[in-house]
């Protein structure tokens, strides 16, 4: 996952995972969407995303994000967004290409905590300090969030022009085999366009690619009859030894791997098929030195990496990458501006995480907070409240007798008790504003719903005991676990 929370800022940007979070982010900002960028999104996500109008076609279509909390902004222009009501407080977001794909931005933040430029994956050009852009006045940039994919003095490889021509001929002197295209389902279009008009043929991708890729208004240029699979694109997940020698006992196929991935690694993944697979160094990244002249020309007073490189890439520790020291002759020599923090950045905020949500009605199993036992659960047992967890949901049944029995959600079904046809139960829950949304039954695994039961279904205080009656003895005599839904 490469996101980030903007230091002294309620601002997170490709950064999906809420229970992470710092109690006061509030804000949240999507630069592109590929998949490392947007970990731990998911459709029941309720809280607003700024981002591009591309982008926000992306998400909607991989996931089903309501449109509500999607709100896409302008790329070359500048947006003022509140951050606070009162006092008042503000702050302004740009947006400039990254040239990355589709959708792809930068963010220049301009608030109380300084001037900030998160450039997410990007590839630099001289573009991004165009007449129109919001760099080309060379604001001062306090700090400078930055793409370190490929901080490494082993990574240089050429313009994407010159590793373009050679993918074209490549696709050329093989027009006798079936040739396959390694690629993410974003990014790299441009290339594709190429060699759709070079071989003058649609392009064979799967169906999922071809609903996304007709989602952001890409030009005509794609086919999903298998008849047409001269050139085909397939995910780089799906390219290994095994299936490129499977590939090539039905048809001579050659695979065409346009990444620099592995620069600077010394490994090669295909070398026992190597004359089936040609890996051109086309990036949408940075290289080593264009990272420099980027840095050269933003001149930041300090530079954060986006990517960590926790972990190896190939077996290889690519940690030194996020060592920004090789760009300390570029930071601006002037000592940092003080920022104040406003008093609201102490408060902390309602979010909704994504385990909490209800936007797609998804029920949630009571989570344990006792101590955890050693032992595997065992259904019901006979008890106490007092021995039970406060934290733990508890169920008590009122018998005829008038002796209480405790049905604890960590206990077996070995033992149980026959109540009689209408039972009182009260539920005593640390869960605040949950609604009880269906019982369970471990014998028949049949639901009661709760309006079956007629059942007050609302918990609105901590330790309120939530009476109602179940009209079907069966329910309660094999009891599993009380499902709740978030209100």
């Amino acid at each position: 996952m490469n996101g980030c929370v903007i230091k002294n800022s309620p601002i997170a940007v490709d950064f999906w995972i809420v229970r992470k979070l710092p109690a006061h982010i509030r804000f949240f900002f999507l630069s592109h969407a590929h998949g490392d960028h947007t970990s731990g999104l998911r459709s029941s996500w309720s809280n607003k995303i700024y981002c591009s109008a591309t982008t926000a076609k992306i998400v909607r279509h991989k996931y089903d994000i309501d449109e509500k909390y999607l709100h896409p902004l302008s790329v070359g222009e500048s947006h003022i967004i509140r951050i606070n009501d009162k006092p008042i407080e503000t702050m302004t977001v740009s947006l400039i290409d990254a040239n990355h794909c589709p959708g792809a931005v930068m963010f220049l933040f301009d608030a109380y905590f300084g001037r900030v430029l998160y450039t997410g994956d990007f590839r630099y050009t001289e573009a991004m300090f165009g007449v129109d852009s919001p760099l080309s006045s060379s604001p001062q940039i306090d700090t400078l969030y930055l793409d370190n994919t490929y901080n490494d003095i082993k990574c240089k490889f050429p313009k994407r022009s010159v590793a373009k021509r050679e993918v074209l001929k490549l696709v050329n002197e093989h027009s006798n085999s079936r040739r396959v295209i390694a690629m993410n389902d974003i990014g790299k279009e441009d290339l594709i366009e190429e060699i759709a008009k070079q071989t003058n043929e649609r392009i064979h991708i799967a169906a999922h690619r071809y609903e996304l890729y007709q989602a952001i208004d890409l030009p005509d240029i794609f086919t999903i009859d298998e008849f047409y699979h001269c050139v085909s694109l397939v995910p780089k997940w799906k390219v290994s030894v095994k299936a490129i020698e499977n590939w090539n006992r039905e048809q001579r196929t050659i695979v065409i791997y346009p990444t620099a991935l592995f620069e600077g690694l010394d490994c090669n993944l295909f070398s026992k098929c190597s004359e089936f697979v040609h890996i051109v160094a086309f990036s949408d990244h940075s290289s080593y030195d264009e990272l420099h002249q980027f840095v050269q020309r933003v001149k930041p007073k300090e530079i954060i990496p986006i990517v960590n490189y926790e972990k190896s890439v190939y077996g290889v520790d690519c940690r030194q990458r996020a060592n920004t020291d090789c760009f300390k002759q570029y930071l601006d020599p002037r000592p940092q501006r003080e920022f104040f923090t406003p008093a609201f950045m102490y408060e902390p905020q309602v979010r909704i995480s994504v385990q909490q949500q209800n936007t797609k009605k998804t029920l949630m199993k009571v989570k344990m907070r006792g101590k955890r036992r050693s032992h595997p659960p065992k259904g019901i047992v006979y008890g106490t409240p007092e021995k039970i967890p406060q934290t733990c949901l508890t169920v008590s049944i009122n018998t005829p007798d008038k002796v209480p029995v405790v049905l604890d959600h960590e206990s077996v079904a070995d033992r149980h008790i026959t109540p009689p046809p209408r039972v009182k139960v009260n539920i005593q829950t640390f869960f605040k504003g949950s609604k009880i949304d269906r019982i369970k039954s471990v014998n028949d695994d049949n639901f009661m719903d709760p309006a079956e039961s007629k059942a007050p279904t609302l918990i609105s205080k901590i330790d309120e005991l939530v009476p109602f009656i179940v009209s079907e003895p069966t329910i309660i005599k094999h009891y599993e676990s009380l499902c709740l839904l978030r209100k």
